[in-house]
């Protein structure tokens, strides 16, 4: 039964997350073209801080509503009601906060953008509990399907105004209209209404779980974003761009494979927060597929970081490539380690979660403040980062499997055996047959094949079901 549950959410959400992928990387190629460097990191400094207020407005309350099954229909209507108070708060003091950040960065421009974003602010918050109400309920195909339609209209707005001189004002504008557009459709999805009950009984059933998440993301938020404070005050905001596209770029297959699982996951597995074998059973499974994927995967971008550079944002883009190499090499660890907090929630273990985040965030904060303000270079402080994301995957799954699961503090890496061995099967294609030299898009089309070779050869060394897995599944639906 949660294996069927989990596949048919991990389906649904595969599509949706996808269609994303396919979505916004043509509309982020199409932008590269019509707005600079300058202007991508003038709006990636400031969607820091508006990610720090939408932090501040969630407070844990979305996992939270997932993870109680106590809360009763008033519950959750009282406490929608307390995030549009919260809403309006936190979107009045940002747009006051624009001032000291336009003094920080020496640019008035931050001053009308934060104004302008504040909006952004406000509705975002009044979607957490609209949205969680829909996951909670496991009604995915609402959710994700909100989330592509509002992906791909708001895509449209800004390639528009990009094209017709609105600057950076059309990823300004894009934000907004997001935020507004998941709100009114996942508002009307989840049945609640506009009330003004607010009994304090609901926030108090899940303040002690949000504040542990709360918490967590909290100190998480620093660790991820501390980077592009730092490099937008003191190496500048062209600088910045070419750190973010190279960021965001590494970051498509982290988060398109990483989320298609984790928003399915809290949901399925915190039916069984008192069973944890049984979570550990289903878990092991989703780990080893993600390292099977992710290991190989990180060597296939690593080597083909130019072509993939050049065909989505052009030559001019050429000083994110080494970032982009170095951080490809990452990409298998957040894959696997990003899934441990569903499961972390699921356990009702946010203490863990809490505690595994802390220790994370040193490890990140110190390898940026050295890459930023000792050697002052971006290679560096991607080079800080891949020492900190090892450290930090060591430390992750010992908490989950020793303290989370009560198995030995070293089991997990089991589960990264297959990964593994694709891995290196792959590098070693790289490195002693790929000496051709063709277009970029018939060199990635190559080194695409040959990622999927080192995928089937891996697989069947290892003498694992996955080649009889997918063949059964093809079977099933053709024939």
């Amino acid at each position: 039964m949660i294996n069927n549950e989990i596949k048919k959410g991990f389906i649904i959400t595969f599509i949706s997350k996808y269609s994303n992928v396919f979505f916004e990387l043509g509309i982020g190629a199409v932008l590269a073209r019509l707005l600079t460097p300058n202007e991508f990191g003038i709006v990636a400094v400031i969607l820091v801080f508006t990610s720090f207020f939408n932090l501040l407005s969630d407070i844990g309350i979305g996992t939270a509503i997932i993870q109680n099954k106590k809360l009763e229909k008033k519950h959750v209507q009282s406490i929608f009601n307390y995030t549009i108070l919260i809403g309006l708060i936190t979107s009045i003091i940002f747009s006051f906060i624009s001032y000291p950040i336009a003094n920080f960065y020496n640019n008035d421009d931050y001053i009308k953008i934060g104004k302008y974003l504040s909006i952004a602010i406000f509705f975002f918050t009044l979607e957490i509990v609209p949205q969680a109400i829909i996951r909670k309920e496991k009604k995915f195909l609402k959710v994700e399907g909100t989330i592509v339609f509002a992906n791909v209209i708001t895509g449209i707005i800004a390639i528009y105004q990009a094209y017709h001189g609105y600057g950076y004002f059309s990823l300004i504008n894009r934000a907004i209209f997001k935020s507004i557009m998941l709100f009114c459709i996942n508002f009307y999805n989840s049945k609640l209404k506009i009330s003004t009950s607010f009994n304090f009984q609901g926030m108090k059933m899940i303040m002690v779980y949000s504040s542990f998440q709360f918490a967590f993301n909290f100190i998480n938020f620093f660790s991820r974003n501390l980077d592009n404070i730092l490099i937008g005050k003191y190496l500048g905001a062209a600088s910045l761009g070419f750190y973010d596209r190279a960021y965001r770029l590494m970051l498509y297959p982290v988060q398109n494979l990483t989320n298609v699982i984790t928003p399915v996951l809290h949901p399925i597995l915190s039916e069984y927060q008192n069973e944890p074998e049984v979570i550990y059973n289903s878990y092991k499974n989703i780990l080893e597929i993600l390292a099977f994927i992710g290991m190989p995967l990180s060597v296939f971008l690593y080597f083909s970081a130019d072509e993939i550079i050049y065909l989505m944002y052009g030559s001019q883009w050429k000083e994110s490539v080494p970032i982009f190499k170095i951080l490809a090499l990452t990409v298998w660890i957040q894959m696997t380690l990003s899934s441990t907090g569903a499961v972390f929630q699921a356990l009702g273990k946010t203490n863990l979660l809490f505690y595994s985040g802390f220790i994370s965030s040193v490890f990140m904060v110190t390898a940026i403040l050295v890459g930023v303000l000792v050697f002052k270079d971006l290679e560096f402080i991607a080079y800080g980062l891949l020492i900190a994301f090892l450290l930090n995957f060591l430390q992750g799954f010992f908490f989950l499997f020793k303290m989370g699961f009560k198995k030995n503090a070293l089991h997990f890496l089991k589960f990264f055996k297959i990964g593994f061995v694709s891995a290196v099967v792959l590098f070693l294609f790289f490195y002693f047959l790929v000496k051709i030299d063709f277009t970029a898009i018939i060199m990635l089309i190559y080194k695409g094949f040959l990622l999927f070779l080192s995928l089937v050869i891996g697989a069947f060394i290892m003498k694992k079901k996955y080649i009889l897995f997918v063949c059964d599944k093809i079977k099933d639906k053709y024939f």
